[in-house]
């Protein structure tokens, strides 16, 4: 599995995705250990799942954004182009968070199809790996990792060893905040050596993949993680 999503009456199904391109939909009250419903109609890994009312959202590596009406067997298909990394469902459930890689997050209008707007930066990137994006602040920011960061020898001379996180208005698409990430607590961490089998020492990266926003992105804090092996939370 790639990425599974609580569903349903008192989170009674689990959806997940996965490298096979399906997306399967389980009951957790069932004992029989094999899904109620396969979904095959992507092409590609399916990276990310989420919940809309009584849909299905899926994104997958083939670029394209599915929601799924289960009860009346229908599926729609909004093609991003880029493969996509992430999703977050605003709470109206009118529109949803796209996260890409061509470094871009797009809100998407999920009824018509349309794209309401972009958020992006030249200073950001992410083209190779998964990077979350989500809403937060009651639906009043975009927030979204870097897979761009400072990098730390062994004696941590000449490096911040800090990630990165991204922050725009959400109806605006202005650049409101970029928000370092340390490494971890005390700085003990970036000083330890971490050397390839080829005996030469690797660089150590502090990518941010990870974003949740408490409360379903209405409450006061938000935590962050990544290669750092570091949970971040931010917030009173």
């Amino acid at each position: 599995m790639n990425t599974v999503a609580f569903a349903g009456t008192e989170d009674s199904l689990v959806i997940s995705g996965g490298l096979d391109t399906t997306v399967r939909v389980w009951d957790v009250r069932s004992s029989s250990g094999k899904p109620i419903q396969i979904l095959n109609e992507a092409k590609d890994a399916v990276t990310s799942v989420v919940a809309a009312g009584l849909e299905i959202v899926a994104g997958s590596v083939d670029g394209r954004v599915r929601s799924y009406d289960v009860r009346m067997g229908r599926v729609v298909t909004d093609v991003i182009g880029a493969s996509v990394t992430s999703l977050c469902v605003a709470r109206d459930g009118q529109t949803v968070l796209v996260g890409s890689l061509d470094s871009k997050v797009r809100l998407m209008d999920r009824a018509a199809g349309t794209c309401l707007r972009t958020y992006a930066d030249d200073g950001r990137r992410n083209e190779e790996l998964r990077v979350q994006s989500v809403l937060g602040g009651g639906d009043r920011f975009v927030v979204a990792g870097d897979e761009l960061t400072a990098t730390t020898s062994a004696s941590g001379e000449g490096n911040d060893n800090q990630g990165r996180i991204w922050a725009w208005d959400l109806l605006t698409g202005k650049l409101v905040a970029k928000v370092a990430v340390p490494w971890g607590p005390g700085g003990s961490e970036a000083a330890k050596r971490v050397v390839g089998r080829d005996g030469k020492e690797k660089e150590r990266k502090n990518v941010v993949s990870c974003i949740a926003w408490k409360d379903g992105g209405s409450g006061d804090q938000f935590c962050t993680g990544g290669t750092s092996g570091v949970v971040t939370v931010f917030g009173h």
